[in-house]
């Protein structure tokens, strides 16, 4: 099989596959689980997560995500063990800043929802990578001061018992607006 990216006439990009379109979602879908040892499967032409695939923290990151965009601190952290890390986008340590325990967590996310009561984490796609799984998603928020952010962003996880031990968040750097 063989993906052909093709220019549309309002200057995006459409893929097609052996003459089909394929949706962007495929695409990605596709693209994202490539780096991995895992084989797509294709059934009565849907893709499909591996069989390999542990969907239980799949499954636990969406809700968590719903959670998240609900404000919902004590639903939030239900998904986490009570040892769980959290690694921030900011701080002076190499990783960020580095929070410990379920309840400074919580305490952390609480904080920002209420520095920025507008905050979603918008359009998160949820896939696995080997031993860890992986959310990207747009962080969009209006900063006390009343400037914009927009910009994409990533979460590592790490699970222990289909909870989250380890959580490190990544978001690209862009001036507010």
């Amino acid at each position: 099989m063989k993906l052909q990216k093709r220019r549309r006439t309002d200057s995006t990009y459409d893929w097609r596959e052996d003459g089909e379109q394929v949706t962007n979602d495929i695409f990605k879908y596709r693209w994202r689980f490539s780096f991995t040892k895992l084989p797509l499967t294709k059934n009565n032409g849907d893709y499909q997560m591996p069989k390999e695939t542990n969907n239980v923290p799949l499954e636990a990151l969406a809700a968590m995500f719903s959670a998240f965009n609900r404000h919902d601190g004590p639903s939030v952290t239900s998904f986490m063990t009570d040892d769980v890390v959290f690694e921030g986008i900011g701080g002076s340590e190499v990783c960020g800043s580095r929070i410990a325990g379920k309840a400074a967590v919580q305490a952390t996310f609480e904080q920002t929802w209420t520095d920025m009561p507008d905050v979603q984490w918008a359009d998160a796609f949820h896939y696995q990578a080997g031993d860890r799984f992986i959310s990207e998603w747009i962080f969009r928020a209006t900063r006390p001061d009343g400037k914009r952010i927009e910009v994409e962003g990533i979460d590592v996880f790490t699970f222990r018992d289909e909870r989250i031990c380890l959580k490190r968040a990544f978001r690209k750097d862009r001036p507010a607006f």
